[in-house]
């Protein structure tokens, strides 16, 4: 699956980033586990990409949401969002975060 492009943030910024998986999962199906990671840094660089992830991961339902604060001015990552279901399924959701 492609990652999304998500609006500019400012290291100053913590922000959370949504990842909604309502499109790939069943109605009466929700999230059980939610774990997300800085998967690369797309552009830029920065030597401690994991820094951030602020705290654990919040689900509500077929949404996951992960604080994210800091980074480096000119980096963009590719962040990477994987849930196991309470039906069982695995899916996972990227999204690409441009720090300005």
């Amino acid at each position: 699956m492609n990652a999304v492009t998500l609006s500019v943030k400012d290291p100053l910024e913590r922000v959370p980033v949504q990842f909604n998986f309502a499109d790939v999962m069943a109605a009466d199906d929700t999230l059980a586990t939610a774990a997300v990671v800085v998967e690369a840094v797309v552009a830029g660089t920065d030597a401690t990409p994991a820094a951030l992830l602020d705290g654990g991961v919040a689900m509500q339902a077929q949404l996951a949401v992960q604080w994210v604060t800091g980074g480096v001015a000119g980096a963009s990552y590719r962040l990477r969002c994987t849930v196991t279901t309470t039906q069982g399924r695995v899916l996972v959701l990227r999204a690409v975060l441009p720090v300005r």
